[in-house]
């Protein structure tokens, strides 16, 4: 049976690394498909109807589904595939501060802190939003950490070059990445048919007391991101006893 790759993405993670290696490599939205802003302007310029309501036919053309949008789920709209889910996490301190030198950077701001703290614990959210978008389960009852008992892989952006390689060589795409949206740096997308350039400012660096301080309001995503760690050591452990075929998580 053939595998149908969902990628969970989570923001400031190197998902954007990931999808655009990806996008360069598989037919854009035949084979790789882009569930979010990227690939729903994309559809829209080119006439096309949304992925899910293509017939049963076109959808089975997929290899890879990425982005946003995606949820736990959404591989019953491929039913003749076997479903691996894979995310990447990252340490929730710096994910938060990458997020708003990306989103705030570009503005003066005297009050990063406070900014910081009013966007709180996304990792949860997201978690709860993947597990209910599919009418899995209700928002209000799910449990962000089920959802690790559901992934396949587990990706951080610590240990980003290693798993890529990992994951590429599974998906059946070449090796050979090129790192996207890194703060201090030009991002040239043209290439992978995103919409524009960025120049990405590290505007801000917290000092280690501000780390403390920022530690306490993400506790919930910390709870996430430490079980996410532990079960990543796992499902690697289990592919040395068992080999690549360890399928752990599919669906």
């Amino acid at each position: 049976m053939d595998t149908l790759w969902v990628f969970l993405h989570l923001p400031k993670t190197g998902g954007t690394t990931f999808s655009g290696h990806l996008a360069k490599n598989f037919e854009f939205d035949e084979e790789f498909i882009h569930l979010g802003p990227w690939g729903d302007g994309y559809r829209r310029r080119q006439e096309k109807l949304p992925w899910h309501k293509r017939p049963i036919e076109e959808r089975e053309k997929a290899r890879v589904l990425s982005g946003h949008n995606t949820y736990y789920g959404v591989h019953n709209l491929v039913p003749s595939k076997l479903a691996s889910y894979i995310t990447t996490i990252r340490d929730p301190v710096d994910r938060l501060v990458s997020y708003y030198n990306f989103h705030f950077g570009r503005y003066k701001n005297d009050s990063p802190m406070e900014v910081l703290k009013g966007i709180g614990s996304g990792m949860a959210h997201y978690y709860s939003k993947w597990l209910s978008c599919g009418g899995y389960k209700k928002r209000y009852e799910a449990d962000p950490l089920e959802l690790l008992g559901k992934l396949y892989y587990i990706a951080t952006q610590e240990t980003l070059d290693e798993d890529l390689s990992l994951l590429f060589e599974e998906i059946g795409c070449p090796k050979g990445w090129k790192n996207y949206r890194v703060a201090g740096e030009f991002s040239q997308l043209e290439d992978i048919n995103f919409p524009r350039n960025e120049d990405i400012k590290k505007a801000f660096t917290p000092t280690q007391a501000q780390r403390c301080e920022l530690k306490e309001v993400l506790k919930s995503d910390y709870a996430i991101y430490e079980r996410a760690l532990k079960k990543r050591k796992e499902i690697l452990e289990r592919r040395i006893q068992h080999g690549k075929n360890f399928r752990w998580g599919s669906s």
